[in-house]
Parts: C-alpha cells; sequence; structure tokens
C-alpha cells in the first residue's frame, strides 16, 4: 500500500492524531477502530506502520472489524479498491475473513452500506468493481457468500451477503 520510509503524505495528518492516542502497538487503535464510527481512513495507517514492522497484530475479529469500519465504512470506494488492489497480505489474510467475522450492531457491512455509504462507495460496490477488474476471483466471492449466508449473522448482515451473492452470480 505505501513505501519508503516516510508517512505518506495523505496520511501525515493521521498518523499526528493517532500517535497522540495511542498505545504504541497499533492493539488499542485496532480496538477502538473495531468499535467506533469512523470518518477518516485510520486503518491505512495501521497497515502502513504492520507494513513497516512498527505494528504486529494479530489478524484476528476485531482487527477484520477495524478494517470493515475504518477501511470501507462509509470511505470513497478508491480508497478501499487501491488497498485491496495493492497488499495482497491484506487481500488473502483478513479480507475473505470479512465473509466469517460477525460484527457488532454498528460495525457490520449491512449497517455500514445502509447508514454511512454512498451510492456507489463501500464495500459492496469495491468489491464488484474489483471481480470485474479481476482482482478477486467472481467464484471465491460467490462461494464466500454462500458460506457466509450458513453462518449465524444478524438479518442485516445475511440481506448484505444475499444482495452481494445476487449481483455475483
Amino acid at each position: 500500500m505505501f513505501s519508503g520510509d516516510g508517512v505518506p503524505r495523505h496520511l501525515r495528518h493521521l498518523v499526528r492524531d493517532l500517535d497522540a492516542m495511542g498505545d504504541g502497538t497499533g492493539r488499542s487503535l485496532v480496538r477502538a477502530l473495531a468499535a467506533s464510527q469512523i470518518w477518516e481512513p485510520y486503518f491505512q495507517v495501521v497497515r502502513w506502520r504492520e507494513r513497516r514492522g512498527d505494528y504486529q497484530l494479530d489478524h484476528d475479529d476485531t482487527y477484520v472489524l477495524a478494517m470493515v469500519n475504518a477501511l470501507g465504512g462509509g470511505m470513497e470506494a478508491e480508497t478501499l479498491n487501491s488497498a485491496l488492489r495493492q497488499d495482497e497480505d491484506l487481500r488473502e489474510e483478513a479480507f475473505w475473513r470479512i465473509f466469517e467475522v460477525r460484527g457488532t450492531r454498528r460495525v457490520n457491512l449491512g449497517y455500514l452500506e445502509r447508514y454511512r455509504g454512498e451510492a456507489g462507495e463501500g464495500w459492496e460496490s469495491s468489491i464488484l468493481t474489483l471481480i470485474n477488474e479481476g482482482t478477486l476471483s467472481r467464484q471465491r466471492v460467490a462461494d464466500a457468500c454462500a458460506r457466509a449466508l450458513a453462518r449465524d449473522f444478524s438479518p442485516i448482515e445475511a440481506a448484505w451477503f444475499r444482495r452481494l451473492a445476487s449481483k455475483v452470480n
């Protein structure tokens, strides 16, 4: 996603904010991103720091929710698209877990799409774009949606997976 040792220009203000409130490990930040309504792409900073070796984070359920919320929750679709295009580890390790991790009341794919996204923005739009350009496998997304629908997701999350599946198939 980012190269070089310096803070990427477009993230400088976010890094300053996070340095002021973080614990230096990224763990408290990821917990906050997984639970709060976020309007800035702070997750980009988490990934930048992870890739530099500054953060050593488990890609657990909290991490996935932080990614869902602070990377694709109401952000410009191109922010999410670029992150998934450029960061193979994120795409292969954390992205596919969005089909497995149950969201919270305010941090779930259905809620974010309905209440925080603009038309053509957010996870659904990005996934469809990435399928159409060949970054994501249409069949793998369809299979992941089918498995998600067999899980115990909330009604709003299940509806989101059904909508995505209908557009993918």
